[in-house]
């Protein structure tokens, strides 16, 4: 119980920095993705793969995320989509291929891993922040009043609550659905107490969370939260079993120890990771405009 408060108190400000949303969300999701890419390093050291590099690449991508609020773009998710990422993705690839002409110390292994890590923390995660950037409602309070606000006070009417209610809904009803019902096994390779029950409750649990939250507190948004929270309930999943599967090939049970009785980062995020960018894309291809 001690270990759950604690964990409880930690997650806390993370919540608080989602009701404030723009510059305070962007700097929190940073920080994650920075401390993320410091776990996935660290899990991966033995590998050698190109930390400083992943670092600087995820500094550049929240950076570039972050001229949305200065320069007050029209429609700047889409420029930064269409002209800023492919720039990040280049440059990217750029300096990792560059700096694996060093054979004796580096090679295509490392320059894969070290890729891998970056979008895994950087690119799926900064998707929260574009998520807030376009489908946000109305804010309670920003300043300045007129142009573009570097000071916002959300509150509840975004989306960007869908991201964290679905991939949390979906691990809580997941969890106690397998434990009273449970009976076969999903992935027993790769996570063996997670159950095909487990798994269905988990979906219809995080349907149900998301349906609730968008009835009372998403004008004209609850179908929509109906249809993210089945498609994030898949996607939750799915995030829970990659970050298992890379688990368990390095052989360790938890990505860090900075929550307690939760493990890293990674280990309370890997769902997120995974909803973000299912949340932003679903509304972008349903059509919606906020």
């Amino acid at each position: 119980m001690r270990q759950r408060v604690l964990s409880g108190l930690i997650m806390a400000p993370m919540l608080l920095l989602i009701f404030f949303g723009g510059p305070l969300l962007l700097a929190g999701a940073f920080v994650v993705s920075f401390m993320a890419a410091g776990e996935y390093s660290k899990a991966f050291r033995e590998k050698r793969i190109m930390s400083a590099e992943m670092k600087a690449s995820i500094v550049f991508l929240y950076a570039l995320a972050a001229l949305h609020y200065p320069l007050g773009i029209s429609g700047s998710q889409n420029f930064f989509l269409v002209e800023l990422m492919p720039l990040w993705l280049a440059l990217t690839l750029f300096v990792v291929f560059l700096k694996s002409f060093n054979m004796k110390k580096f090679g295509t292994e490392q320059a894969a891993l070290t890729v891998m890590g970056t979008l895994y923390t950087g690119f799926l995660a900064v998707h929260i922040v574009l998520v807030d950037q376009r489908f946000s409602g109305e804010p309670l309070f920003s300043y300045p009043q007129a142009g573009s606000p570097w000071f916002t006070v959300g509150g509840f009417d975004s989306y960007v609550w869908i991201v964290v209610l679905a991939a949390f809904g979906c691990d809580i009803f997941a969890y106690f659905t397998g434990m009273a019902i449970g009976r076969h096994k999903l992935c027993p390779g790769i996570s063996p107490k997670k159950t095909v029950e487990g798994s269905i409750g988990g979906i219809v649990g995080s349907i149900a969370v998301c349906g609730v939250y968008g009835y009372f507190l998403i004008e004209g948004g609850f179908v929509t939260s109906l249809v993210l929270g089945a498609l994030c309930g898949v996607t939750a999943q799915f995030g829970d079993l990659t970050a298992s599967v890379m688990k368990r090939s390095l052989g360790i049970k938890d990505w860090g120890t900075l929550i307690p009785g939760h493990g890293g980062i990674l280990d309370r995020f890997d769902s997120v990771l995974f909803t973000a960018p299912t949340v932003y894309y679903s509304l972008l291809i349903m059509g919606v405009n906020r």
